[in-house]
């Protein structure tokens, strides 16, 4: 499980990046058209939509073409969103 550590916190790491950035700066332009409550609520569907896309393009690829057991290419697929 080790060998798939940076897979997550890749995933991890770009999903917060962007909505840290897009957050701050709908706080600092102030549209007043979105609350902040909104901003934060289409960042958080986008990373979980993000994630889910990604786990279910990883875990067949780990399966079929990487040979890897069927439960770690669950257990890393589950981890993905998450």
């Amino acid at each position: 499980l080790a060998y798939f550590v940076p897979l997550l916190i890749g995933q991890a790491g770009n999903s917060g990046g962007q909505a840290v950035s897009t957050v701050i700066r709908a706080l600092g332009h102030r549209d007043g058209q979105r609350s902040w409550v909104q901003v934060v609520s289409l960042e958080a569907a986008a990373g979980c939509i993000q994630g889910c896309l990604l786990a279910c393009i990883v875990g067949p690829c780990l399966f079929f073409f990487m040979g890897v057991s069927p439960r770690t290419s669950v257990s890393v697929s589950v981890s993905v969103p998450a």
